[in-house]
């Protein structure tokens, strides 16, 4: 970082006047751009020594007496050396001329520290005085507050007046309600004997409904045991109970049990399905009315199949194929204008061939059965 653009930074610093709102960032960033300037000198002034190093180097060399060479050898480094030494001779006087010494550096960080504490003070001292007068103010609101709040000694005269007032008012009629206390005591007397006067006719009368209540429990329950007595004498005894047990047992025994009744069903179904797969039927539709571009006829619709693994079957096909070999009957109804033929095949070779107006049908058997 050159030494030029620390000062010129950090006198934008503290010439600038939107950055004076938060002191301590101000303190902070200062002594941050003090800081990065007297490094950047520190590290200017190590590149120079070092370079005036090279330099002293450079010239001990070019005083030093030649050493012997060779006709053979080229002069060439020679020069190169002087060009070296010329060009570091330059930037010694460059750095001479930017380097700033360490009594300007410090006369400029105490500069800057006095201008740093007197823009402190221009900006703490309208803030001080501020907040004193924020002080006065609360302090007069507070004061208008507390006397508006608290009562004078006048004011509190009058309550206790009042309050005095009050009171005898309460203790008067305290007194009268004491003063009937005995009229009370005579009317408490007289109701208590009403009360119990009511109680006592009450008491009869509830007597008077339980003995009802009692009468009429025990006319219905002699009812209800004479009915219980018809119903036992008209009930089966022992002995009829058991001979009934009997017969049922000797026709439980004759009716089959659970096991064979399941052995049975599972017998008629694989008889069923036996006979599901050994008779199966098939019926396709030529609903188009017409022959293909074969002069084939095309079966369109599929009525019924009811096993589609033994009859294969594609849609818009012109035949039928029977996948397991066995016992087939063969029945087609043509309505056209015209004697077509019919082949069956078996194992792809023609084994039945009916044409015009031929057998409707006709039994056939291969080797395939």
């Amino acid at each position: 970082m050159p030494p030029s653009a620390g000062l010129h930074g950090l006198t934008h610093l503290l010439a600038g006047d939107t950055e004076w709102r938060n002191i301590q960032t101000i303190v902070k960033t200062t002594l941050q751009a003090v800081a990065k300037i007297v490094s950047s000198h520190a590290v200017m002034l190590d590149t120079m020594d070092a370079r005036i190093d090279r330099m002293q180097d450079a010239a001990f060399t070019a005083l030093a007496p030649p050493p012997h060479v060779s006709n053979n050898d080229d002069d060439a480094s020679m020069v190169v050396s002087r060009k070296e030494f010329l060009a570091l001779v330059a930037d010694v006087r460059k750095l001479k001329k930017r380097s700033v010494s360490p009594d300007d550096l410090e006369a400029r960080a105490v500069a800057s520290g006095n201008e740093l504490k007197r823009r402190l003070d221009h900006a703490i001292t309208p803030l001080q005085d501020t907040i004193r007068d924020m002080e006065e103010v609360l302090l007069k609101q507070f004061m208008a507050h507390a006397n508006s709040s608290f009562a004078s000694n006048e004011a509190l005269r009058h309550v206790q007046d009042d309050f005095t007032e009050r009171y005898a008012a309460k203790m008067s009629k305290i007194e009268q309600h004491m003063a009937t206390k005995g009229d009370l005591h005579t009317l408490e007397q007289r109701v208590m004997t009403d009360t119990k006067a009511q109680h006592r006719a009450q008491a009869l009368q509830v007597k008077d409904t339980i003995g009802h209540l009692e009468k009429g429990l025990r006319k219905h329950l002699a009812d209800q045991l004479a009915d219980a007595c018809t119903l036992l004498d008209t009930k089966c005894n022992v002995v009829d109970v058991n001979d009934a047990l009997g017969a049922l047992q000797q026709t439980i025994h004759t009716k089959a049990d659970e096991g064979d009744l399941q052995a049975l069903v599972e017998d008629l179904t694989g008889l069923r399905k036996q006979m599901r797969g050994e008779l199966c039927v098939g019926r396709w539709i030529w609903k188009t009315g017409r022959p293909t571009d074969r002069h084939t006829i095309a079966w369109t619709v599929q009525v019924v199949n009811t096993n589609p693994d033994v009859f294969a079957w594609d849609k818009g096909s012109d035949h039928v194929t029977a996948i397991i070999p066995g016992l087939y009957q063969l029945q087609a109804s043509f309505f056209t204008d015209y004697a077509p033929t019919l082949q069956v095949l078996v194992n792809g070779e023609p084994a039945l061939v009916l044409s015009g107006y031929a057998i409707t049908s006709y039994p056939v058997c291969t080797k395939r059965g």
